[in-house]
C-alpha cells in the first residue's frame, strides 16, 4: 500500500459533488415552478414566469433559497477546490501555459458567479429588486465568460489528453445553446423590453384574489407603482410577448448552466485516474494485506 492511497480515495469521494449540486438545483427549479403554477398566485401576466418570480414568496422562496443555496455551495466547492486540480494535467501533458491560465481564470470567474447566484436566490426580487437584478446580471455574465474559458481550455487539453474529448463536446454544445439564449435574454431582451411595474390592487387579479394581494402589500413608495396602492408582485403584461421570450431564454440559460456543471464529473474522474496512475509509482511505506 502507498501513503497516497487515502488521498486517492478522497478524490474519488468528491468526484460526484457537481452531480449532486446539479440535481439539487434541478429539483429546486422544478419544485418552485410546480408550486407557483398550482397555488393560484400571480405569475407576472405572461405565459412563462421568470424564475425569480416563482421563487420569490413562500413556500417557493424556501425551496429556492435553501435547496438552491445548498446545491450552489457544492458547485462552489467544485470551482474553488476541485477544478483547479486539473492544472496538474496541463503540466503533465505539456499543454500551453495559456490553456492552463484560461482554465484557472474559468475557475475563479465560475466561483464568483456561484456567489452571485446564491445572492440572487436569497435576495427576493420582490423585496430587494435592485440587489437581486444586479446579482442576476453578475451571475449570468460571470458564468458566460467562465464557460467560454473552460471550454476553450479543455479544447486545447483534449489535443494532449483524449480522455477529455467527451467532456469537451458536452461543454461546447451547452455553450453554443447557452450563448444564443443569453443574447436573447440580456442584450437583445433588455434593449426591446418595456418597463415592468408593480401590480396594483385595482388589477383584475387582485379583484379575484384579494387575500393574496392583501398578504403582500408594497410598503415603500416606488416609481414602479403607477397606480397606488400596489402589491410587491411584478406585472409584465405591458409587453407580454417580449417578456415571455426573455423568460423562455432565461430558462434555457439556467438549464444549460446547470447541465454544464454536471460535465465536471467527467473532469474529476479523469483527474482521479491520472492521480492513480501517478501514485502507482510511489514507493510503498509498508508491506501487508
Amino acid at each position: 500500500r502507498t501513503l497516497t492511497r487515502g488521498r486517492g480515495a478522497r478524490m474519488y469521494a468528491t468526484t460526484y459533488l457537481p452531480l449532486i449540486g446539479t440535481a439539487l438545483l434541478l429539483i429546486a427549479l422544478i419544485t418552485i415552478e410546480i408550486l407557483a403554477q398550482s397555488s393560484g398566485r400571480w405569475l407576472g401576466g405572461i405565459a412563462l414566469p421568470y424564475i425569480s418570480d416563482t421563487g420569490a414568496i413562500p413556500p417557493g422562496y424556501y425551496v429556492f433559497a435553501i435547496m438552491g443555496t445548498l446545491g450552489a455551495f457544492l458547485l462552489l466547492l467544485q470551482h474553488a477546490i476541485l477544478s483547479p486540480r486539473l492544472r496538474n494535467l496541463f503540466d503533465h501533458a505539456k499543454a500551453p501555459n495559456s490553456a492552463k491560465l484560461a482554465w484557472l481564470i474559468g475557475c475563479g470567474l465560475a466561483a464568483l458567479g456561484i456567489v452571485a447566484m446564491i445572492m440572487l436566490m436569497v435576495l427576493s426580487t420582490y423585496d430587494y429588486p435592485s440587489a437581486h437584478d444586479y446579482s442576476a446580471y453578475a451571475f449570468f455574465v460571470l458564468s458566460a465568460v467562465s464557460m467560454l474559458c473552460y471550454t476553450i481550455s479543455l479544447g486545447r487539453l483534449r489535443s494532449f489528453q483524449p480522455a477529455f474529448a467527451t467532456s469537451f463536446v458536452a461543454k461546447l454544445a451547452l455553450l453554443v445553446v447557452f450563448s444564443i439564449a443569453f443574447i436573447i435574454y440580456l442584450p437583445v431582451g433588455l434593449a426591446i423590453v418595456c418597463e415592468w411595474k408593480r401590480l396594483p390592487y385595482s388589477s383584475d387579479y387582485c379583484q379575484a384574489h384579494g387575500s393574496m394581494c392583501l398578504k403582500y402589500p408594497l410598503l415603500v413608495n416606488e416609481t414602479a407603482c403607477l397606480d397606488h396602492p400596489c402589491t410587491v408582485f411584478w406585472d409584465y403584461s405591458g409587453c407580454p410577448s417580449i417578456n415571455t421570450m426573455r423568460s423562455s431564454a432565461q430558462l434555457i440559460c439556467v438549464i444549460c448552466l446547470i447541465l454544464y456543471q454536471g460535465t465536471f464529473v467527467t473532469d474529476n474522474l479523469n483527474v482521479a485516474r491520472h492521480s492513480d496512475r501517478t501514485n502507482s509509482f510511489d514507493k510503498p511505506i509498508a508491506n501487508g494485506a
